[in-house]
């Protein structure tokens, strides 16, 4: 297929799902896809606003089903009903994921080259240590963002949920 005297609208357009392809934006939800509650507590608004009034709030673990996005939020099918959720927070942090962290799960450093493990769950605290991608960790603690890990040579520390994956 020639690209040539398509314009630039089409390169762009080209680009876009290349990069996708090779992972470097991710992939859109999937509508009808269940996902889980990666944080604490997360609102579930009635209007696709996250200043619309809150209907329930979600738990880490609830599971919901992507129905719809609207306004950078999706609208879900929740167990008591359906309203709209941030998937991500303003860090980009994942609010809801395809599998549920879980304590004493084997996951992957994934996302970035090298995630940084800290002192304790917070970007100010001290670096302890760098992991390169596709280490594998334990995760033994969870709060908030954040889960608290050992290596397989037993190095320990916090690491952003957001840069490990299941294995």
């Amino acid at each position: 297929m020639s690209l040539s005297g398509r314009g630039p609208k089409a390169l762009a357009c080209l680009a876009v799902v290349l990069a996708m392809v090779l992972g470097a934006i991710p992939a859109m939800a999937k509508v009808g896809q269940a996902y889980y509650c990666a944080v604490e507590q997360l609102s579930v608004h009635k209007r696709a606003n996250v200043n619309s009034v809150a209907v329930d709030t979600l738990k880490r673990g609830d599971k919901v089903v992507h129905l719809s996005t609207k306004n950078g939020l999706w609208r879900v099918q929740i167990a008591s009903g359906e309203g709209f959720v941030k998937p991500k927070n303003k860090k980009g942090d994942r609010n809801l994921v395809e599998k549920p962290y879980k304590k004493d799960g084997i996951y992957v450093v994934k996302g970035t080259k090298r995630a940084i493990l800290r002192e304790s769950p917070s970007t100010a605290a001290a670096a302890l240590n760098a992991l390169k991608r596709y280490t594998a960790v334990k995760l033994t603690k969870l709060d908030g963002y954040w889960g608290y890990v050992t290596t397989q040579n037993g190095t320990k520390g916090w690491i952003r949920l957001k840069f490990i994956s299941p294995v």
